[in-house]
């Protein structure tokens, strides 16, 4: 019996090798995909951001594209049935993360 649960395990990707280097260890770890919940914080858009003020970039589109390089990365196998939320807060902040969940 083990002291961790394996139903439903939180990895929080920043893009870094080493984020997607503990996602590998945690997949090992549960044995089956469909327990991972994959979570990425993007920090909110600033007003005066060049591509904020021209209309080039808002929120939907940064998630979107975020989401579609995960999934493109995750397209092998292993990483079947994994869950991606994408959020947009402050990622220091887990009150935030929860809340949404």
């Amino acid at each position: 019996m083990s002291l961790f649960a394996t139903d439903r395990v939180l990895v929080p990707i920043d893009f870094s090798e080493t984020s997607f280097e503990a996602l590998e260890k945690t997949i090992d770890f549960v044995k089956d995909a469909s327990h991972l919940y994959v979570i990425h914080v993007l920090p909110p858009l600033n007003p005066g951001e060049p591509g904020v003020m021209w209309r080039t970039v808002d929120s939907q589109t940064r998630k979107s594209h975020v989401e579609k390089v995960l999934y493109e990365r995750f397209k092998e196998p292993q990483y079947q049935g994994i869950h991606v939320q994408i959020t947009i807060g402050n990622p220091a902040s887990n009150r935030e993360i929860t809340s949404e969940s």
